[in-house]
């Protein structure tokens, strides 16, 4: 099995930690510029390096870690899925949900995944178990957030900034499409209409050597930044149910918070990273149960565990019934709930059906 990889910046080198720590070997690793990629292959000991899609297919690449800007994703996914290579790409899977559809229909030869990594968090296997056996019967009222402290500024200034290259939204599709994901695996529901509001604060900052600051800043050049770095989402679920979630990327003392909670017709339960060990469960006049793993799984872990079952499946060349990582289709549904959040926020907060 050859494996290789396209980006070489923070989730290129995730994954390559992670695949080297299951003991498979990355032949091969792509980027746009060649000296950079070329002194990213040599410092992490992988033979090749190339900016050409083209050179990993003649050298018969088998799997592919997507790990690019999100403006990237289609090309390079196509051209692997018509080289029968099988393709784990990290989210948002595509930003047009028309090129959704399309990778969708080449992909049916292969493995495929997105690398929603956010599902393999034991607590949160736990609590789809829960809710799939009706112990909280059925889900009404859904309402959480992700927050990070990434964007706040001072913060190092990426291509998440550049719409040409991660897109017209940030904290919506970096950050809220994880949210929105874990609502749709751990209860089933669909999500039919949302209403959104973006902030977009600090649109106006300094460029200083590589980093963004207040305008307040003395040196540096004046940008504009566009895209929302914070977001409130009301969602009309398939069942009749209500959800609502906030979004942030500048909450300082939030590295990397994601919190779910779930009020069901007959209980709740509810879940959240910074207490991983613990998925909480709730009945009217009766004393909270918290189930804590002795096995909980972080973050980190997480990622490991999603790589490895896409692996399995990989290696028997067959999605097994019991996997868990999320689909091609998973993404697209994804993207197509995001393009209404954008849609209504864009609108005065307009309720938009997905579509």
């Amino acid at each position: 099995m050859r494996i290789g990889v396209i980006g070489h910046g923070m989730m290129g080198e995730r994954h390559i930690g992670i695949l080297r720590g299951l003991g498979l070997s990355v032949d091969a690793v792509m980027g746009r510029d060649y000296d950079r990629v070329a002194t990213f292959a040599h410092n992490n000991n992988i033979a090749f390096a190339t900016t050409k899609m083209e050179d990993f297919i003649s050298r018969g690449i088998d799997v592919i870690h997507v790990c690019t800007p999100p403006e990237n994703h289609y090309d390079v996914v196509k051209m692997a899925l018509e080289a029968d290579m099988s393709v784990l790409c990290e989210k948002p899977f595509v930003i047009d949900p028309c090129q959704g559809e399309e990778l969708i229909k080449l992909s049916k030869k292969t493995i495929t995944g997105v690398a929603f990594n956010n599902r393999f968090h034991s607590a949160i296997e736990r609590a789809k178990k829960r809710i799939g056996e009706h112990e909280i019967g059925e889900p009404l009222i859904i309402h959480g957030s992700y927050l990070q402290e990434f964007h706040a500024l001072p913060s190092s200034f990426s291509w998440r900034y550049i719409s040409k290259e991660g897109g017209p939204m940030l904290a919506t599709s970096e950050i809220g499409s994880h949210w929105i994901d874990l609502l749709r695996y751990i209860t089933g529901v669909e999500i039919k209409e949302v209403s959104a509001s973006f902030g977009k604060f600090f649109n106006q900052r300094k460029l200083d050597d590589g980093k963004m600051y207040p305008l307040s800043h003395e040196g540096g050049d004046k940008i504009t930044v566009d895209s929302d770095n914070a977001a409130i989402v009301t969602f009309r679920l398939s069942n009749g149910g209500l959800a609502n979630a906030v979004f942030s990327e500048l909450t300082p003392g939030r590295p990397n918070y994601i919190e779910i909670n779930v009020t069901g017709s007959s209980g709740a339960l509810w879940w959240n990273s910074e207490q991983f060990t613990d998925l909480v469960i709730g009945k009217k006049f009766s004393p909270r149960i918290t189930d804590v793993s002795g096995y909980a799984t972080d973050t980190s872990l997480a990622s490991r565990k999603m790589i490895q079952e896409f692996y399995r499946d990989v290696s028997q060349k067959k999605r097994s019934d019991d996997s868990h990582y999320a689909t091609f289709e998973d993404g697209l549904e994804n993207a197509k709930i995001c393009q209404a959040i954008y849609r209504s926020a864009n609108n005065n907060s307009k309720w938009e059906v997905v579509v």
